[in-house]
């Protein structure tokens, strides 16, 4: 039976007026009321969204030991839900949806934790009744849930509802402010962007926890941006060699940091001495990477070639493998440009050109050393799609 059917059958219970509830139907109009206040309210159109970033958040699980989000996301992507509390039916019913669902979650990588603004002993509760495996965590005040933008304050007239149905949730929470959260659901990939998200005013309502799955599938592919608490210190220190020497660590640079030494090896590579100048070292840079259609190389040494002297004019030519303002140039990124379409394999008359150029033999060693260097972050950027942080290279 799916979560839907599951809180639909119990909804039609309760609102019938069935034991144990035994509820009388003016009760079911007051909290229709409140639903549609809340949801006319436009709250839920306010919380975090897909491609947000999650707030990090430390809070206690049932049992007081310190939870960390920053710590659960370098193990992988974390499912995080947020729920009333175990007084309300419903929450454990998704509750339970959800134990059902972690033997999927942790074999797409993924840690799950549950929060409501209850205590330690209604958390432990939770656990013991709905025989959860996952981590319950208490977020007294519902701060957490506000950084998440789902926290609301219930109405007087709900509030004294509740004081008649003895649902005494000051006691419940440890904490007067008869604040809850909206039921919500959210996927957090490790760079902390929200990849899934699920938020309903009507606390009747949960997804299914088999809609969770395809974003943790997109986890697995997807490349976060390394941040410098998440890579090696070996990496750490490149970093900061980067921010001083660029005023940043470029997108691409940091997605290198996944390995513990590719980084490090790159930069050898790329700062190494050559017989090539900057502006000749750019002519391949760009013609390289237009033939590899590699949107962040084009952007980034869009910008590289303007600070060597290029004109934008300029470095759309070069881009086409063609320099018609300088002929040692244009010999230069002919050749290039064969090179790459070809695997190596330019055609002999444009080598010929390149020589003819003035070019020596040790500069056209030299200049497969940037085409291999260039064709690195071309594919690694082809690979990872991670975003662009440099102004777009204009289409061609």
């Amino acid at each position: 039976m799916t979560l839907k059917a599951k809180l639909d059958a119990f909804k039609a219970d309760f609102e019938a007026g069935k034991p144990p509830y035994n509820v009388p139907y003016s009760v079911i109009e007051t909290m229709h009321r409140a639903t549609a206040e809340l949801r006319a309210s436009g709250l839920a159109n306010g919380a975090l969204k897909v491609g947000d970033r999650a707030p990090a958040f430390a809070l206690s699980d049932a049992d007081g030991n310190p939870v960390s989000s920053a710590e659960l996301l370098k193990q992988g992507p974390l499912v995080v839900s947020f729920y009333r509390g175990v007084w309300c039916p419903y929450c454990n019913l998704d509750l339970q949806a959800l134990q059902a669902e972690l033997p999927q979650l942790k074999a797409l990588g993924a840690n799950l934790v549950a929060i409501s603004p209850q205590t330690a002993s209604n958390s432990r509760k939770a656990m013991r009744q709905n025989d959860l495996s996952f981590p319950v965590l208490n977020d007294s005040g519902n701060d957490v849930a506000a950084a998440f933008g789902i926290r609301y304050q219930m109405p007087d007239y709900l509030i004294e509802l509740y004081k008649s149905l003895k649902n005494d949730l000051p006691s419940f929470n440890g904490d007067d402010s008869w604040t809850l959260p909206l039921p919500g659901r959210f996927v957090i990939d490790t760079d902390g962007v929200i990849l899934y998200a699920e938020v309903d005013p009507d606390y009747t309502r949960r997804p299914e926890t088999a809609l969770l799955l395809p974003s943790l599938q997109q986890a697995l592919t997807r490349f976060a941006v390394p941040t410098a608490a998440s890579v090696t210190p070996a990496n750490q220190a490149i970093f900061e060699q980067l921010k001083k020497g660029l005023g940043m660590v470029p997108n691409l640079y940091a997605t290198l940091a996944y390995s513990d030494t590719a980084l490090g090896n790159y930069l050898t590579l790329q700062n190494g001495k050559s017989a090539l100048s900057a502006k000749e070292r750019e002519v391949i840079n760009l013609v390289v990477s237009q033939v590899n259609h590699c949107e962040y190389c084009l952007a980034a040494h869009t910008a590289l070639g303007g600070m060597v002297g290029f004109t934008p004019e300029q470095i759309i030519e070069l881009r086409k493998g063609g320099a018609t303002f300088d002929a040692r140039l244009d010999a230069l990124a002919k050749l290039v440009k064969s090179a790459a379409l070809n695997r190596g394999h330019a055609e002999p008359a444009l080598l010929a050109a390149f020589l003819a150029a003035g070019y020596s033999k040790g500069q056209l060693v030299d200049t497969v050393m940037v085409i291999g260097d260039k064709i690195i972050t071309n594919y690694l950027h082809a690979l990872t799609q991670v975003p662009v942080d440099f102004p777009a290279a204009p289409a061609i």
